[in-house]
């Protein structure tokens, strides 16, 4: 396997990738990633195959804890994690945990944070990463709550939140209302 930090020369072949990963998402594009690059120093990385092929890329950027560095699965993203394309295997990700834990050793980085996808934007299964999280013996320091609304799908509400909903909008003000509100 190869490793290479993302550079902007590599923008068409990584938002190809994007494109075509099963676990993707538009924040991945490098126009958006691209729109933080004054606050978070961008440290995305690609693997490729032994043929050449680029099979993850990783959106990241490097932060500091004193005198720590550590790689961040991208911080001025909401998740981030390894981008992979339908034929990823468990063993190929087990491989490019190893390398990737290897590369970072060799940059003096302490340690990595990854923020995981969220399992309701994958257009495809995609769970190597978790396992091998698991098999590296990854901490859990945080997990975050997130909610998702399927459109096409009408939502039953308790009677009360019809309720709450039907108040709001009697009372609603228009949108060029000012409030002043007194402190006590």
């Amino acid at each position: 396997m190869e490793l290479k930090i993302y550079e902007q020369t590599d923008v068409d072949e990584w938002n190809n990738f994007v494109d075509g990963a099963k676990n993707s998402y538009f924040l991945f594009k490098r126009g958006y990633m691209d729109y933080h690059k004054d606050r978070f120093k961008d440290f995305s990385l690609m693997i490729y195959d032994d043929k050449g092929k680029l099979i993850s890329i990783l959106p990241a950027s490097i932060s500091y804890d004193g005198d720590n560095k550590i790689l961040v699965s991208h911080g001025g993203l909401t998740f981030g994690g390894f981008l992979t394309n339908e034929k990823m295997k468990v063993e190929t990700m087990l491989d490019i945990f190893d390398t990737v834990k290897n590369f970072l050793r060799q940059q003096n980085f302490s340690s990595m944070i990854y923020k995981c996808i969220p399992y309701i934007y994958w257009r495809y299964p995609s769970e190597e990463d978790k396992y091998a999280l698991f098999i590296n013996a990854a901490k859990l320091i945080r997990r975050d709550v997130s909610t998702t609304v399927y459109v096409p799908i009408r939502y039953k509400y308790s009677k009360d939140r019809k309720y709450r909903i039907g108040r709001g909008k009697k009372i609603m003000l228009p949108s060029n209302t000012t409030i002043n509100m007194k402190i006590l």
